[in-house]
Order: C-alpha cells, then sequence, then structure tokens
C-alpha cells in the first residue's frame, strides 16, 4: 500500500467508526465533507487512482 493510500486508510477507518460501522454513511459522510478534510488526507486521496482507492474500500469491507 502506498503512503497515500496509508493517509486515506486512517481517515476512512476514522469516518467509519464515527459512523457506527456503517459503510454506506461512512462514504457519503466523506464526500459531503471533501473541502473539510485535513490538507495532508485530501492530498493524499486526490493522488489516488480510482483502482488505489477502491484497493483501500476492498481492504476495509473485506476486512483483510
Amino acid at each position: 500500500m502506498t503512503p497515500e493510500q496509508i493517509k486515506y486508510r486512517n481517515y476512512l477507518i476514522a469516518v467509519f467508526n464515527d459512523h457506527n460501522h456503517d459503510m454506506e454513511a461512512t462514504i457519503k459522510w466523506m464526500y459531503d465533507h471533501f473541502p473539510s478534510m485535513h490538507t495532508g488526507v485530501r492530498e493524499a486521496h486526490k493522488q489516488l487512482t480510482i483502482q488505489q482507492r477502491n484497493e483501500v474500500m476492498r481492504e476495509k469491507l473485506m476486512g483483510v
């Protein structure tokens, strides 16, 4: 996993925990609040490809 994916994953996990482990609510909240993401996370997100973001989501969803 790239450093950008790790930043994105850590942010995803924090938001996921805040939303009572509801992935749908987590994804919606993350995109609704994209402008207010910490700069490092926002920049990491912008550098990731769709495939790389999906890998992070897949890891979390599949429990890998």
